[in-house]
């Protein structure tokens, strides 16, 4: 695995994790202050693109997959990145629109088209070359490369986005942004042009069709997979728990606690440098050395305490400790079940499973996630008036809750464990 392959792979990741830093943060942010102040209106976007995302990634991902067998993965990837950056520039124009509730719809929409383009660039596309170019001796270590670039890209929007948004306005960030992810991701895929190769078994339409009806026979796919789909339903208990406070955490810091926009920036800033990127190559050769299973029970012990220590912390200096504890479990969790699931892959069908890992991350998680912090703060939060309308905010209570929600993680995790040792006792 060459240098040229790690940092074009990194690149794509950067433009990819840029994008949805800003849609998971940012989007939510401006719909809150620019269109409405209701939580429910933000679930509702953060669900119905959940279910855009998983859909688009399977479905893009059995022709991934197909082209794979023919020209390769990368001519679809230009699209999908050329697309993804034009929405994003265009998405504030939706708070010009009249009434208020054809804003928030058009929000909505737009934000699912995005979606459906992140999920095809992202996890049909690059989630699935990841896994053809790295093997399982060396994928912790290159999952850790880009992790490091998910976090550079933090850095740049989070510490940067309130900065811009205060100098120049949401238009000059979002315009920005999409600029940034069209340069990016054309840069890497230049970067990879030639490097990816084609599976050795190509298959025929009619065998290709088959897989995918059997790829939803649940009790064939389990039999075949089984280790597979436990590990799936670990990462996607671990993102319900998250996506309870995620799409919140910039609103919280920000009208909760009181902080500039500034101020979080800065907080963002340094809780992503300690706890995301200074741990990523020690965590990458942990996954690898020390083991998957090992790493992931201690990303889920150290993510619990964690959420517990920032739901009680009000000071700067308690909020990036405490931050940096839960997102260097994150990164744990990250590198250690992207190497993980890759190394279950079958084959010649990674970019359809690449779209299945969505399914779990994004549609399993998301939307009941989003759903119980939605209603977490509508019943339990801070009454407020914002632009003379009223809602509430959220409080420390989604913190405690997303704690709780990831020891559901022990369960699969436990049962993997078990198959895993029985595949051990049998192979010998």
């Amino acid at each position: 695995m060459s240098m040229r392959i790690v940092s074009g792979l990194a690149i794509l990741n950067f433009a990819g994790q840029a994008a949805w830093a800003l849609e998971n943060q940012y989007y939510n942010l401006f719909f809150y202050e620019r269109i409405l102040t209701s939580p429910i209106w933000i679930s509702v976007m953060v669900a119905v693109s959940a279910i855009v995302g998983p859909a688009t990634g399977i479905g893009m991902g059995i022709v991934s997959d197909r082209l794979n067998h023919r020209q390769g993965r990368l001519p679809m990837m230009r699209l999908a990145y050329l697309a993804w950056a034009a929405l994003i520039a265009i998405f504030p124009g939706v708070a010009r629109l009249y009434p208020v509730t054809l804003a928030a719809g058009s929000a909505v929409l737009l934000d699912c088209l995005m979606t459906f383009c992140g999920s095809t660039a992202q996890n049909a596309g690059l989630n699935a070359l990841a896994t053809d170019l790295t093997a399982p001796q060396n994928r912790g270590r290159a999952m850790g490369w880009m992790e490091l670039a998910r976090w550079l890209a933090a850095i740049t929007i989070f510490g940067g986005a309130g900065w811009v948004i205060h100098r120049f306005g949401y238009t000059v960030l979002f315009a920005g942004v999409g600029g940034l992810v069209l340069a990016a991701g054309l840069t890497g895929i230049g970067w990879l042009r030639g490097g990816a190769g084609d599976p050795a078994n190509a298959q025929t339409f009619p065998a290709d069709a088959a897989n995918d009806h059997a790829l939803f026979s649940w009790k064939a796919s389990l039999r075949q997979q089984r280790d597979l789909w436990w590990l799936l339903l670990a990462m996607g208990f671990w993102s319900l728990a998250t996506q309870v406070f995620f799409p919140y955490l910039t609103i919280y810091l920000q009208h909760t606690l009181g902080f500039s926009p500034g101020t979080v920036s800065l907080l963002m800033l340094m809780v992503i440098i300690l706890g995301g990127m200074l741990p990523v190559y020690p965590l990458g050769w942990l996954a690898d050395h020390w083991g998957r299973g090992k790493t992931a029970w201690l990303a889920v012990g150290v993510k619990c305490c964690g959420l517990l220590l920032f739901s009680l912390a009000r000071s700067p200096a308690g909020l990036i400790i405490s931050g940096a504890i839960w997102l260097a479990a994150t990164s744990a969790w990250a590198i250690t079940c992207n190497a993980w699931s890759k190394d279950l892959f079958p084959e010649a069908e990674r970019g359809r499973f690449s779209g299945v890992v969505s399914l779990f991350n994004v549609a399993f998680a998301m939307i009941p996630g989003a759903v119980l912090g939605g209603w977490l703060v509508q019943q339990f939060g801070q009454p407020t008036t914002l632009a003379g309308q009223t809602g509430t905010l959220p409080t420390s209570l989604l913190f405690q809750v997303a704690a709780l929600a990831t020891l559901a993680t022990a369960l699969p995790l436990w049962k993997l464990g078990q198959t895993q040792r029985r595949s051990e006792i049998h192979s010998h």
